[in-house]
């Protein structure tokens, strides 16, 4: 009878335990972050984003249901890389001839410093509604065409959208407000293939 107790004590904890770190993994995901990426075909600039759980887009239990997941589509930190085909030969150098990358990087990180570089400091900030104006693969440039088939959790990966971009800085008084139509909102998988510098040849 003891040994009994004993085992239902045992395995009181145990689930006690697992509930716990249950829990703390349920509230750890609210806070949850995506790499996403905002690309405008008609400048060919690429923004990275933040991407946060889309909560008005989401059941309230599906955070309590192990393997589901919200969708991550509002957008939290933006930063401007700069136009995609210059990024897309970066990527290249660096993996073509990485001495020589890291001798420009270096020249990058020496201009910002000396404060030679030209580059202003500017906040951004990006809003965004889906439209059905154009299709995907319209606004797809060439060297981004492995990503069409991308999809995470049955949801597109590549979403087109028209976004307001915002960008405040020293001299931008007031704030300068552009509206950009026909854009792509870039999540998921493909995000995460830009970000390694998966481009087509």
């Amino acid at each position: 009878m003891a040994l009994s107790i004993r085992n239902l004590r045992g395995a009181i904890w145990i689930a006690a335990f697992i509930a716990a770190l249950y829990a703390v993994s349920v509230y750890n995901s609210f806070f949850d972050t995506r790499v996403g990426y905002i690309y405008d075909p008609a400048t060919d600039r690429l923004f990275q984003v933040e991407l946060t759980r889309s909560i008005n887009r989401c059941d309230k239990w599906t955070p309590l249901t192990p393997f589901k997941n919200c969708f991550f589509g509002d957008i939290g930190r933006v930063e401007y890389q700069g136009k995609l085909k210059a990024i897309e030969e970066r990527y290249s150098l660096m993996k073509q001839n990485p001495k020589a990358w890291l001798e420009n990087k270096q020249k990058e990180i020496d201009a910002l410093l000396a404060g030679t570089s030209g580059t202003e400091f500017a906040f951004w900030n990006i809003t965004y509604y889906r439209t059905m104006q154009a299709p995907v693969s319209e606004l797809l440039p060439k060297i981004l065409h492995s990503l069409k088939d991308s999809t995470t959790d049955q949801t597109p990966d590549l979403v087109a959208i028209d976004a307001v971009i915002a960008r405040d800085s020293v001299k931008a008084d007031p704030v300068e407000i552009e509206v950009v139509r026909k854009a792509l909102l870039i999540r998921g998988r493909a995000a995460s293939k830009i970000a390694v510098g998966e481009f087509e040849p």
